[in-house]
């Protein structure tokens, strides 16, 4: 142990060493009784021993005697003390409502995707904080679980705000990592109306790549997740901030024309701008305002409502190929619109176009 060279004592660990330990070793190493080291510090033994037993804090002042007598900087003390004082802070037991929390969480999930990590329940719950970027239960609460509960949830659907609030913020995670300009809004009415163009395209992995690409240029992250147990969301709108908003997919039926109807949905949301509140959509979550002139606009910007008449009347698959042909739409659109109108969802189920997404695709930044 050279204990003139400064070096060896920089100070970068990832784990609580307890200051006392180290000063009985250098104790050791000098070759003094504790008696007679105290007295070179200018302490009383008694002191010393509370500052070892970390009955007392590692002070500045302390930290200075002892790069005094030691020659090991007081910089190296203070990061010894402050870290073990973080570390003491973290491994608090957790409280009961703490613990009732973490249950509610879907860990399990969470894990395998890598979003969290720890093998303690205190690992894990500190774990859960730094993804939710949060500094506890109580914050968690206030930023998660009293927006997302604003939400209308029917009763039909089992829905876990737990498993909601992990969804979002999976998304929000990549969202804040993709690269936009400042929202413009009619920059964004112009890249929705350029992907009419795209509508008629088969849905592909390019395709959504391509989405992104043109979304990002009008201040729109656009960004898919696969979906969360408990979460039964097709999208959700959120803003970053006053100058990038996020359009989250979750792509969950892996159908074409529900990812489009999604998106159309998400994108009114965004051109109405109500940047205070989430949206967020699936069948769970309907009956209002919002939603209802999302749907609306959605539709229109796949099949005009004014042929729904039309639509209703198609028969035979015959019938709606040339149906769609006709209006320049894929048959899944066609298809989904009559199950929409007519809730038989057993009819025409050959018409439907799915993506094709392997799990170790679904990260696209």
């Amino acid at each position: 142990m050279n204990i003139n060279n400064a070096e060896v004592f920089e100070y970068t660990p990832n784990y609580s060493v307890k200051p006392g330990n180290t000063i009985e070793e250098l104790i050791d190493y000098i070759g003094l009784s504790k008696a007679a080291f105290a007295r070179h510090l200018g302490v009383s033994i008694g002191y010393l021993n509370r500052v070892i037993s970390s009955q007392i804090p590692l002070s500045i002042e302390f930290a200075i005697k002892l790069e005094m007598v030691t020659k090991v900087p007081a910089s190296f003390w203070n990061s010894l003390e402050a870290n073990y004082r973080t570390q003491l802070n973290r491994l608090v037991c957790l409280a009961e409502e703490d613990r009732k929390w973490l249950k509610e969480q879907p860990r399990k999930e969470m894990l395998k995707r890598g979003w969290i990590s720890g093998e303690t329940e205190q690992e894990q719950f500190q774990s859960l904080l730094s993804f939710y970027r949060v500094a506890n239960r109580k914050a968690w609460l206030e930023v998660w679980d009293t927006p997302l509960a604003a939400a209308r949830v029917s009763p039909k659907y089992k829905v876990s705000p737990s498993a909601v609030a992990a969804f979002v913020r999976a998304g929000e995670i990549e969202a804040e990592a993709i690269q936009c300009q400042p929202y413009s809004a009619e920059k964004f009415r112009e890249v929705i109306s350029s992907f009419l163009d795209l509508v008629k395209q088969t849905m592909t992995r390019e395709v959504l790549l391509e989405m992104r690409r043109l979304c990002a240029e009008a201040g729109v992250a656009l960004v898919f997740v696969k979906s969360v147990n408990g979460a039964p969301l097709n999208g959700v709108t959120r803003w970053i901030s006053k100058d990038k908003a996020m359009i989250l997919l979750s792509l969950r039926t892996m159908r074409e024309d529900i990812i489009w109807f999604s998106f159309f949905h998400e994108a009114k949301h965004i051109l109405d701008e109500k940047k205070k509140t989430n949206f967020l959509t699936g069948e769970a979550w309907k009956n209002s305002p919002d939603e209802k002139n999302a749907d609306d606009f959605a539709a229109d910007m796949l099949l005009s409502r004014t042929v729904n008449k039309q639509v209703c009347m198609l028969q035979t698959m015959d019938e709606l190929k040339t149906f769609a042909r006709d209006n320049n739409v894929s048959t899944s659109i066609v298809a989904g619109r009559i199950h929409h109108l007519t809730k038989e969802y057993t009819r025409f189920k050959k018409a439907f176009s799915f993506i094709t997404w392997n799990d170790g695709e679904w990260k696209l930044v």
